[in-house]
Order: C-alpha cells, then structure tokens, then sequence
C-alpha cells in the first residue's frame, strides 16, 4: 500500500507525508552527543572542499559541515549503532531487506542492490531557510526531533512532526524552514528499481 502511494506520488511528480510512520526513540541529548562525536574526526577532504567555497557561510569542524545560521551536516551515514530504530526504518523501506555492509556507508561507492541508504542526520539550531533546489535522487525524510515546513514546487507546503516520513520525487524542487530547533534523517533513493517495477 505505502510503495504503491510512493509510485504514484512518482508519476505524477508530487510529495507524500506519512504521518507518524514512525515515532522516533532518539533525544536532542543523543544528537548533540553524536554532533560532538562527529566534530573531533578529522575530514581533510571537507577542509579542502569547504576552502573552495571560500565564503563564511560555509565551514567545517572535523567530521561536519556547517553552513550559516547553524545547520549542521554530519558527514557519517553509517550511523545503524548510533541511533534506535534507523536499522528498523531501512529494514521497512528497502521492502524487509537491509544491506548495512554497502559501500556507500564507508567509501560512498553503492555496491549493493538495493534502493534506500542514508545520507545522514541533517540538524538545524535556528530558523534557517534552505532555498528552493532538486535534489540528485528521490528523498525520504524522516523527522526525529522538532519541526520543519517543505514547500514543494512553489505550492504546497507540509509540515512534519516527529515522526513523520516525507517522500519527494527528484522532480520537485523544494524549500525547507523550521520555527525552532530540529534534527531528521535524509534518505536517498540510489537505484530507483522499486519505483520502477
């Protein structure tokens, strides 16, 4: 029934919120934990990359990104052992199967057959603005703590709570604001083999 929605929701280029798909076992206390955790890896590689850019908005402490008014991207996907219940959402998503050992989850090369992986825990500390993009694939997001609003194509606008799962075909440009606080999980569509049988 939910992959049938999401085929729809496909081929006829709109978003589709699940509410309280499900409720989220993870704290604002784990988060910032994690965030912590994730500052004091050392990541050359986002050093350089954040160089290029060569503005303020746009800096990292070790292992996270951080662009302006705080929003905040670890760059750590493989987080099965960080956070309850991320392992069960995957399992459902990929239709009862689960890959953790995937290369993308360690070198960013897919090696696995299956669709969704995590890109990561996405958390914004303010009222920050991401202005209208695509993003490269079909997204899942799933909210985890606090609010956001995604206006998709210039129109319709949804709100998540915790608990919450947005799916969005890469079709459809979006914005995403907050009135607060908030942490949620991106996922990515690598394969789109559900979305086409």
């Amino acid at each position: 029934m939910m992959f049938d929605k999401i085929k729809e929701a496909k081929e006829n280029s709109h978003g589709i919120v699940f509410e309280n798909y499900q409720t989220p076992d993870i704290t604002w206390e784990e988060v910032l934990n994690f965030l912590y955790k994730e500052s004091v890896i050392p990541n050359h590689n986002l050093e350089e990359k954040v160089k290029q850019h060569n503005n303020n908005d746009f800096i990292s402490i070790g292992n996270v990104q951080i662009q302006s008014k705080f929003w905040l991207a670890p760059q750590t996907s493989n987080i099965f052992k960080e956070f309850k219940g991320v392992s069960e959402l995957l399992h459902g998503l990929n239709n009862e199967q689960e890959d953790t050992s995937c290369g993308y989850y360690k070198t960013m090369s897919h090696t696995c057959a299956l669709d969704w992986h995590f890109q990561g825990i996405r958390v914004s500390l303010s009222n920050r603005l991401v202005s209208d993009h695509h993003d490269p694939h079909d997204i899942f997001y799933w909210q985890i703590v606090g609010t956001s609003f995604w206006k998709i194509d210039g129109g319709v606008t949804y709100t998540l709570n915790p608990g919450d799962l947005l799916y969005l075909p890469l079709e459809n440009s979006h914005e995403v604001w907050c009135d607060g606080p908030r942490a949620g999980l991106l996922i990515d569509n690598l394969n789109s083999k559900a979305l086409n049988e």
